[in-house]
């Protein structure tokens, strides 16, 4: 159902936030809970069958220092996923909870810099709440969400135009289990009942008895043979985790393996294994500047990845450091292969692209600017640039033929004919840009001076 916004105001949240926060502990210990906060979730397998189908269980507002940690042990000692719609505030107030909602699989979208009604903003403001959260999102684990939600549901025929100028798909929700709004435990489990195949339930990482109500609607799912799904960024729908076959687990394989050429050495370690995906922590030595090439086995694909400028094309991952360091993961859908990628890396600068390749860049004059495709539509993408060598620096950005700039982040970056020109502003050594194709997809060069 659509979410009547008069019901669910901000205001009162905000105040009754710290005090569920403060209150979380005591909740979950009166729910037998308390033990998971204590570390780190071993990973489960979803133990039912799926052959109803899918829903898709979200929680808006976090990530929040009195729940999430609490939230993602749930989820993942239960094998279960889920999609979060953090705030941006949120996101950078608290980037080691983001990263753990990653580290445990779930999918990331965005709901806004910090809660407003949209629909009541200008189309500046609108896309400045949106553009800033997809900033703060991909310099925390460096890829920026897919899907948007509106607060309170409300939304426009302006605002989704800016949506889609960020390639999001907007989600809303078929089912309000008003925790929001203190529904019980028992009364957040009811609404959830109502879920059926496709649908999606409105949750928050923020109320203790959510967290409560997640083992009664894990129960309830399964005996209805429903299975906790993704939000698909096509159609916003619950679907089936891509390589998933009715939660069974399947496949075997060994949980270390790398490789190593051209002047520096990966290693690859599983970290946490699910029903329909696994975690790979891939460390790196040797050199700071490095191309690392992942090769997927049978079956395999990319959920998403942390830590590096992460690319995907066909059964090869490219990765490349975004200044997180020398140690990234990625998570990987199994479809029935749970056996580790083979890997191989080269020290490197960096190069130009060609032939629609999805890195490039190019260094001069003590800097040096490497070029990395983040996302790609049918008419835009985004290139996400990283500086090394220098604070202080100027990039050069020559456009291919038929390319123009759509937006930025994260740099002051102006256009002349073919060239940007891109330059701090205080966000760091990472900025990025959308540039509209006109036929032409490939990375455009670049030079740092």
């Amino acid at each position: 159902m659509r979410h009547n916004p008069s019901h669910h105001r901000r205001t009162p949240g905000r105040r009754l936030r710290a005090v569920a926060g403060a209150a979380a502990a005591g909740s979950l210990a009166a729910a037998g809970l308390v033990a998971l906060a204590a570390g780190p979730a071993t990973a489960a397998t979803w133990s039912g069958s799926c052959s109803a189908g899918y829903v898709g269980l979200t929680f808006d507002d976090g990530p929040t220092a009195g729940n999430t940690t609490n939230l993602v042990s749930i989820l993942t000692s239960n094998g279960a996923t889920a999609t979060v719609f953090p705030e941006g505030q949120n996101v950078q107030a608290h980037p080691d909870l983001l990263r753990a909602y990653q580290q445990a699989g779930l999918t990331i979208g965005n709901h806004t810099w910090d809660h407003p009604h949209m629909t009541q903003l200008s189309q500046s403001d609108m896309s400045s709440e949106i553009s800033r959260t997809q900033s703060v999102i991909q310099q925390t684990i460096g890829s920026a969400p897919q899907l948007f939600r509106p607060p309170y549901g409300e939304t426009s025929s302006t605002l989704k135009s800016v949506e889609s100028q960020y390639g999001l798909r907007e989600v809303i929700w078929d089912v309000d289990s008003q925790d929001w709004n203190g529904a019980s435990a028992s009364a957040i489990r009811s609404a959830a009942g109502r879920l059926t195949n496709g649908q999606v339930i409105l949750m928050h990482d923020w109320p203790a008895n959510t967290l409560s109500a997640l083992p009664g609607i894990f129960s309830d799912l399964k005996s209805r043979n429903l299975c906790p799904g993704v939000v698909s960024a096509s159609t916003g729908r619950a679907v089936a985790p891509s390589g998933s076959s009715g939660g069974g687990s399947t496949g075997g394989g060994g949980s270390t393996g790398g490789g190593s050429s051209s002047g520096c050495t990966v290693s690859l370690t599983k970290s946490g294994d699910w029903s329909d995906r696994f975690n790979v922590t891939a460390s790196v030595s040797g050199s700071s500047a490095w191309t690392v090439t992942l090769n997927l086995g049978s079956g395999q694909s990319l959920q998403n990845s942390w830590n590096a400028n992460v690319t995907s094309s066909g059964s090869t991952l490219t990765a490349t450091p975004n200044g997180s360091g020398n140690s990234f993961g990625v998570t990987l859908y199994k479809n029935g292969n749970s056996n580790l990628p083979t890997a191989s890396c080269n020290a490197s600068g960096s190069g130009g692209s060609t032939g629609g390749g999805s890195t490039g860049g190019g260094g001069s004059s003590a800097c040096t600017v490497s070029l990395t495709k983040a996302n790609d539509w049918s008419d835009r993408f985004n290139v996400s640039a990283t500086v090394s060598g220098s604070s202080s620096w100027t990039v050069k950005v020559t456009l291919g033929s038929g390319q123009s700039l759509q937006n930025s982040w994260n740099a002051t970056v102006t256009s002349s004919g073919s060239t940007l020109t891109a330059t701090p502003n205080g966000s760091g050594n990472t900025f990025g840009f959308t540039l509209y194709k006109n036929g032409n997809g490939n990375v455009p060069t670049a030079t740092c001076s």
